[in-house]
């Protein structure tokens, strides 16, 4: 039988090659700048995109503008209407009225004009209280 036979590849010694295949130091230490300059170009970007202080300054005064005028016109609203007089108290206070008004109400309605409004706003209750 013939004695096992080893390529020459795989002795260990001086014949081998050193494997190309692993980075050298140098090499690593360029690869760590690079990624590096890399992170610091990721986060430059990121600040480009974020807004600037006046514009969050500007964003903020209006939020909180809208919110005060809300505030301020809730409670406005809130404010309840002063009650109107009785059906009773009303009638006595026009008929009085009705009584003072009277010249004025015949001389404004020799104006055409006033006439035509009187009759619009008369036609529109009536048409507005008819069913259909």
């Amino acid at each position: 039988m013939a004695a096992n036979v080893v390529s020459a590849p795989h002795l260990p010694g001086p014949q081998m090659t050193p494997n190309t295949n692993q980075p050298t130091e140098a090499e690593r230490a360029a690869a760590r700048e690079d990624a590096r300059v890399a992170a610091a170009s990721d986060a430059r970007a990121m600040r480009r995109l974020a807004p600037t202080p006046r514009l969050l300054v500007l964003v903020g005064g209006g939020i909180s503008a809208a919110l005060i005028g809300g505030l301020f016109g809730y409670w406005l609203g809130s404010r309840r209407a002063a009650r109107t007089p009785g059906p009773v108290r009303h009638l006595a206070a026009t008929a009085d009225s009705l009584v003072a008004l009277a010249p004025v109400a015949v001389s404004l309605m020799q104006n055409p004009m006033i006439r035509a409004l009187v009759l619009r706003l008369l036609v529109r209750q009536v048409t507005s209280r008819l069913p259909g």
